[in-house]
């Protein structure tokens, strides 16, 4: 790899799954955007403040299910030390008030996306790029459950 190809990165993320193999996988897949480098992995919620606070990340990937502190408290915690830091939360659910949790406050750099909706890794490294320059990225299930439109 040229130094020129690795100062194009300028997105810079934090993995944070419980299972170790999706964590790698996400994060070998996001390593080949040119503009996103991987700098951390966390295995849990306590794990990931501790790294948001220490490499700084612009974006942050969580899972939104994980131990010692789940991906929605993280992200609010992690929202309130670095209100500019943008959070991806990736989920197998899309339980209102988990939703509603996540995104109460600024909304403004906040992606929600269900990893059964992810059609390819164009999707994430699109949420992932929105989020960074601030914008708020939903799944189009997510917004339609908001909406109060979903197909039951």
């Amino acid at each position: 790899m040229t130094t020129d190809t690795v100062a194009t990165k300028n997105i810079k993320v934090l993995m944070v799954d419980d299972h170790e193999i999706m964590r790698q996988a996400y994060g070998m897949l996001l390593n080949t955007d040119p503009d996103i480098e991987i700098v951390g992995f966390a295995g849990d919620g306590q794990e990931a403040l501790v790294l948001a606070d220490t490499l700084g990340p612009n974006v942050v990937i969580m899972d939104g299910r994980i131990p010692r502190l789940n991906g929605v408290d993280a992200a609010r915690i992690i929202r309130e030390n670095h209100p500019d830091m943008a959070i991806v939360l990736l989920s197998d659910f899309d339980d209102d008030e988990f939703v509603r949790e996540f995104l109460k406050g600024n909304v403004r750099g906040k992606a929600y996306l269900l990893k059964q909706s992810l059609q390819s890794l164009s999707d994430l490294v699109q949420a992932v790029k929105d989020v960074a320059e601030g914008k708020t990225y939903l799944a189009s299930e997510i917004v339609a459950k908001l909406a109060g439109t979903q197909n039951s």
